[in-house]
């Protein structure tokens, strides 16, 4: 599902020299002519901030000063309206720059289409008294961005994954303090589902936090969370939507390793591939003659495989689900060896030690095999030497611990 976001632009400020240019003063960079310099201070506001004050400096040498500001559109032709000069500051009002029924009004590629979102071209005009100069002019541009944006979004959820992070979050803007009047957050059911209202969100910062189980308890794998959030300013609105799709848990990348009659390989580690020499303490698997494969203890069996009734390189390809193969394995015939066919398809369950000596974690993991190529050779000296490539991934189900 594409992610519906209006996009926040940020312009650069744009300066039209009069007469030379300085650096940066305040933060802000202007023009500077006949001893004065002049800059746009607030050069960004929200779509919301149609009736806010803006600031532009000023600055002047001694016995030179600003007398007056008008602010004029980027062609300099039309006039918005006259700054309030008091001290090093001028002022107007962004009401002077909406385009139509008191909102900006931005044209688009599609024909008859506006949006609220944009940038102006300001040129602001300033007289000048006890300089050389009478008049001068700076130009600025004036970025109007949404209200209201996603900082952080999820586009997917692991089904039952409540011990992953998953934090959907957004922030409003204005330049104006206190005048979005409210939000509201709405949550959609793929494509056909009623817009069901969430409440609890404050205005200026919230979250989504998808580690409650709450968030989509009774939602299946496949489905997609449509969130809707729309900050209102008087009769103006924004709104921003974002999609949440709900994956099943994956199993890893994944590994492949040859498991064989040999004695210096043929204990197998299905987590990584890895080869081991008989006697050796490590490894999941050991090879059972004449061409199968058996837990390395028969006493007490670390490792149990039930075989799928589908089978080849496809099937296994499409099996990415460690919920299932839980089911899968709980639901069959539990094996400790097996003699094997290639193309066969099994799904295991051992326990394995992930965590650390400061943190210790064992966990029960969930994985699946693919039988490949299995070769049977005969060396002179040794007879038959079998040998099975095994294709295996896993993965343990991420489930918040109780507290």
């Amino acid at each position: 599902m594409k992610t519906l976001i209006r996009s926040i632009f940020i312009t650069s400020l744009i300066v039209s020299v009069a007469s030379c240019s300085d650096d940066d003063v305040n933060g802000a960079t202007g023009s500077s002519a006949g001893g004065t310099k002049v800059a746009l201070t607030d050069t960004q506001i929200s779509l919301f901030d149609v009736n806010s004050d803006l600031s532009i400096s000023l600055e002047s040498n001694e016995g030179v000063s600003i007398t007056g500001v008008e602010v004029f559109d980027g062609t300099g032709a039309t006039k918005q309206g006259d700054a309030t000069v008091s001290g090093n500051t001028a002022t107007f009002n962004s009401s002077a720059l909406t385009q139509t029924a008191g909102a900006f009004a931005f044209p688009t590629d599609e024909e008859g289409v506006t949006s609220p979102t944009g940038s102006i071209d300001i040129e602001m005009v300033y007289a000048i008294s006890g300089g050389n100069l009478s008049s001068a002019s700076a130009n600025g541009t004036l970025d109007v961005v949404n209200a209201i944006s996603f900082t952080q979004e999820v586009p997917a959820l692991k089904f039952n994954d409540t011990a992953t992070s998953n934090v959907l979050k957004y922030e409003t803007f204005t330049l104006r303090e206190d005048i979005i009047d409210e939000i509201s957050v709405t949550r959609r059911l793929n494509k056909t589902g009623a817009e069901v209202p969430l409440t609890g969100f404050e205005i200026e910062k919230d979250s989504i936090n998808f580690a409650d189980a709450a968030e989509y308890a009774g939602f299946a794998k496949g489905d997609t969370l449509n969130y809707t959030f729309v900050v209102r300013s008087g009769v103006l609105t924004d709104t921003i939507k974002t999609s949440v799709r709900i994956v099943p848990q994956p199993f890893g990348g994944g590994a492949s390793g040859t498991i064989s009659s040999d004695i210096t390989r043929n204990k197998l580690d299905l987590s990584t591939g890895g080869t081991f020499i008989d006697g050796d303490d490590k490894g999941d698997l050991v090879f059972e003659a004449p061409q199968g494969i058996k837990a390395t203890d028969d006493t007490t069996p670390n490792v149990q495989f039930v075989l799928l009734g589908v089978t080849g390189a496809d099937e296994y390809g499409k099996y990415n689900d460690v919920e299932q193969a839980k089911i899968d394995f709980d639901g069959g015939a539990q094996l400790t060896t097996a003699q094997l066919l290639k193309d066969q398809i099994y799904v295991y369950k051992l326990t394995r030690d992930i965590g650390t000596e400061d943190d210790p974690r064992v966990v029960d993991v969930y994985g699946t095999f693919l039988v490949g190529d299995i070769t049977v050779t005969n060396p002179p000296s040794t007879g038959d030497l079998t040998d099975i490539v095994l294709l295996s991934k896993e993965n343990y189900i991420a489930v918040q611990p109780a507290p």
